[in-house]
């Protein structure tokens, strides 16, 4: 066994917002990364999205073919 994954109690805030903080910076530490807001799939990007307001592209009613193309740099009516 590796022994690289072990339980550890979280007995306060601290400990907790600790651990989170940990997860949540492990992109960036294994330089998949260098901003937490560029860290897919993770819970601070999507913090991040909640206090900003964005959302992500698929959510934003783009079509599949938009999303392909890329941003549309021109307003259609």
């Amino acid at each position: 066994m590796g022994g690289d994954f072990k339980t550890v109690a979280l007995l306060d805030e601290h400990a907790y917002l600790a651990s989170m903080v940990y997860a949540d910076l492990n992109t960036i530490r294994a330089q998949m990364t260098n901003c937490p807001k560029k860290s897919d799939h993770t819970g601070i990007q999507k913090r991040i999205r909640l206090m900003t307001g964005d959302q992500p592209r698929h959510k934003r009613g783009e079509s599949l073919v938009q999303l392909r193309q890329g941003p549309s740099t021109s307003v259609v009516s």
